[in-house]
């Protein structure tokens, strides 16, 4: 709403504004008019629409008469000056409340004419603070003139707040709430790919998926889905297995002859063939090397349960004896009337034991070692069985067939190993402390090796001094290496002939039984001292 123009300035005509103007008889008469308002570009209010009131102040004459004198005609025109203005207060203030009221109800139609409401606050918040402004500033004009003002008036003011108030309709808007709803829509929906739950409806083809992805062993149980081969189905794929050989043997041995990799035009010449054809033996071969080894994955499988114990593990168990797989299908020969199951138990087991052997210790053993140690334990756990009681080395050796001697050298080996720091018994004492060390001499050590180059430079003192030299140069005496018999006839002088004659002469003087008897005892072993 535009700002109020002062009770002494008129409205044109042209605006059809209704003026309280005094007629003939003295009475005042209310036109229908309308109020010059402007609203903002926002306002969705018809002004056209709304039948208002607008007031103006008599335009000369009294209702109380004439006074004599000028003080009279003076007072007259200033209490006239203060009732006009008070009456179009009172005017104004019905106006404001009937337009507010208006605007409500047309709100309340725009309202139930949609089916998702979106109030639109503007106009509202824009009447609300016209009419306040307009209330605050006339109460601030007219607060002189309460004295002149009847009670009448204030009657009429408090009425017209009571009908401005209730006229007003207070409605809440949907935006925050709207908003607040689509940010969580949008927080929701970037949550989803994180969600770690179980999803919903999931299929069952799912669920095994998942399942074998948290099984450590799924892979392997996996490749045993290829049904078996039947013995045609082997025949085919062993001559596929066996021409993919050939064709990787000719390979070789040009790389063995080229002195590189050879280029497939290369291969293809050698194999006799074009190279749309050797890439289809080569894929052919490939293939049929994949299904002989995954329809038997389930042979490996179920002899390395057989193995299953401490110091490996069965999944790598698996993997040796699937490396013995594919080490039978390339050895079998379909042509000789045997199953390939049959053909391969034997190369997948061996695979696995040889596997344990290496490494299911610590020391390893040679493998036929290991072989004997098994065999005399079985054997010894057998005759335990059998005679109640340990049997012997004799007896093990006629039960196992092998030598005395072996079995002991298998008797011998060691069980288990065991760490340096772990402790010897109930003793705080570990292997450390009582285990020698072979790096430093023992006093006995230095002692033998002393008295040993002493019996031997008493024996040399037999021969001649060339001789003795020569032994030396020869042996490392002198200057800690071993020479040649080049390089001591050079020293010397000599030819290399004349060094090896010399040499052979101090031999036979060495042998003699009374000058090497003080050397015997050095021969034997310190066991039998």
């Amino acid at each position: 709403m535009a700002f109020l123009a002062p009770p002494q300035f008129r409205y044109p005509l042209s605006t059809r504004a209704a003026v309280f103007r005094e007629p003939a008889g003295g009475a005042a008469v209310c036109r229908p008019g309308r109020v010059n308002c402007s609203v903002s570009s926002t306002a969705v209010i018809d002004a056209e629409r709304l039948d208002c009131l607008s007031v103006a102040p008599p335009p000369s004459s009294s209702p109380h008469g004439t006074l004599p004198g000028g003080f009279s005609e003076a007072l007259l025109n200033k209490e006239a000056m203060v009732a006009a203005a008070a009456a179009e207060a009172v005017a104004l203030a019905r106006a404001a409340a009937e337009v507010a009221g208006e605007a409500a109800r047309m709100a309340r139609k725009e309202h139930h004419r949609k089916d998702s409401p979106r109030r639109d606050d503007t106009v509202d918040s824009f009447l609300a603070r016209e009419i306040s402004r307009t209330e605050v500033g006339w109460e601030s004009r007219c607060a002189g003139l309460e004295l002149l003002v009847d009670e009448e008036f204030s009657s009429i003011f408090s009425d017209e707040a009571e009908d401005d108030d209730d006229g007003v309709v207070a409605v809440k808007s949907a935006r925050r709430s709207e908003r607040k709803a689509r940010r969580a829509r949008a927080a929701m929906k970037a949550a989803k790919p994180f969600s770690i739950g179980k999803p919903v409806g999931a299929s069952s083809s799912s669920k095994k998926r998942l399942k074998g992805c948290r099984n450590p062993l799924g892979c392997f149980y996996k490749m045993t889905g290829p049904k078996l081969l039947t013995a045609e189905q082997e025949v085919e794929f062993s001559k596929g297995i066996q021409d993919l050989l050939k064709l990787e043997a000719i390979q070789k041995e040009l790389s063995h002859y080229n002195g590189g990799e050879p280029t497939f035009s290369q291969w293809a010449a050698a194999a006799g063939t074009d190279e749309n054809t050797l890439r289809k033996r080569l894929n052919y071969g490939v293939y049929c090397k994949n299904r002989m080894v995954k329809s038997n994955v389930r042979l490996v499988i179920s002899i390395a349960r057989e193995h299953e114990g401490p110091g490996m593990e069965f999944s790598d168990l698996i993997q040796d004896g699937i490396q013995g797989l594919i080490r039978g299908a390339e050895k079998f020969d379909a042509s000789k009337g045997f199953r390939f199951s049959t053909y391969s138990h034997w190369w997948i087991k061996q695979a696995i034991r040889k596997s344990v052997l290496e490494q299911s210790q610590i020391i390893r053993l040679p493998s036929h070692m290991a072989e004997a140690s098994n065999r005399v334990k079985e054997c010894r756990r057998r005759l335990h069985r059998q005679l109640e009681r340990l049997p012997s080395n004799e007896e093990i050796a006629l039960d196992t067939g092998m030598p005395i001697r072996r079995v002991e050298a298998a008797m011998s080996l060691p069980r288990y190993s065991v760490s340096f720091t772990g402790k010897v018994g109930c003793a705080d004492v570990t292997y450390q402390e009582i285990m020698p060390d072979t790096s430093v001499e023992t006093v006995e050590e230095v002692l033998h090796r002393w008295l040993m180059k002493k019996d031997v430079g008493r024996a040399l003192d037999s021969l001649s001094p060339r001789e003795r030299q020569v032994i030396r140069y020869r042996f490392g005496m002198e200057g800690g290496r071993a020479r040649t018999l080049h390089d001591i006839g050079q020293l010397m002088g000599v030819s290399r002939e004349r060094i090896r004659q010399i040499e052979a002469g101090a031999f036979r003087k060495l042998r003699a039984k009374m000058r090497t008897q003080s050397l015997q005892h050095y021969l034997q072993p310190a066991e039998s001292w």
